[in-house]
C-alpha cells in the first residue's frame, strides 16, 4: 500500500495588513512614476518591521491598491529594498482588491481575508487612511502619510502585539 504524505498548511495567528502609499513611502518623497513604493526615509523602518515580523512569527498581508497587480508583483516590488528571502518568508499574500466590495473598501478587504483565515488571533492594519468601521478601529495603526512609517511606529507595532500575548 502506498503511503500518503502531505504537508500541513501553516497556521497563521498574527497578521499585519500593510498599505504602501503613505506608509512605505511618504507624500513628501513620493515616486510619482509609480515604480517604487518606498521613500528613502521609510526604507530602514520598513526593513526593521519585516525583520521583526520574521523573528516574531507575524505574517504580512498586502492591503494596498498596489495589490491589484497581485501578490507576486507586490513581492517583487518589495524586494527592491528588502531582502527577497525575508519578503518571501514574511509576505503571505494580498487582500482581494475589488471595486465590488462595499464601502469602506479597505475595511471589507481585510474582513473578507480574515473570514477566509479563521485561525488569526491578532491583527493590525497599518494604513494612512482611516477607511475602517468602528468595530475594526482598535486594530488600526494610523500613519501620517506626510511622513510614512517611521522608527517610533515600529515600537508601537511591537507594543500592540506584545499586549495580546
Amino acid at each position: 500500500m502506498k503511503q500518503c504524505t502531505y504537508e500541513l498548511a501553516e497556521v497563521i495567528e498574527k497578521v499585519v495588513f500593510l498599505d504602501f502609499d503613505g506608509v512605505t513611502n511618504n507624500f513628501k518623497e513620493l515616486d510619482l512614476g509609480g515604480n517604487n513604493p518606498f521613500s528613502k526615509s521609510n526604507v530602514e523602518p520598513i526593513n526593521k518591521l519585516f525583520k521583526w515580523c520574521s523573528n516574531s512569527g507575524v505574517k504580512i498581508v498586502i492591503s494596498s491598491a498596489w495589490n491589484i497587480a497581485g501578490t507576486k508583483n507586490c513581492k517583487g516590488v518589495l524586494s527592491k529594498e528588502i531582502d527577497k528571502d525575508l519578503v518571501d518568508k514574511v509576505v503571505i499574500r494580498s487582500t482581494r482588491y475589488s471595486n465590488d466590495l462595499p464601502h469602506p473598501v479597505r475595511n471589507n478587504e481585510i474582513l473578507e481575508w480574515l473570514d477566509q483565515n479563521p485561525n488569526v488571533k491578532s491583527w493590525l492594519a497599518i494604513d494612512d487612511h482611516f477607511d475602517f468601521m468602528e468595530e475594526c478601529r482598535s486594530n488600526v495603526m494610523m500613519i501620517n502619510g506626510k511622513f510614512g512609517f517611521l522608527k517610533n511606529d515600529l515600537c508601537n507595532v511591537v507594543k500592540y502585539f506584545e499586549k495580546g500575548d
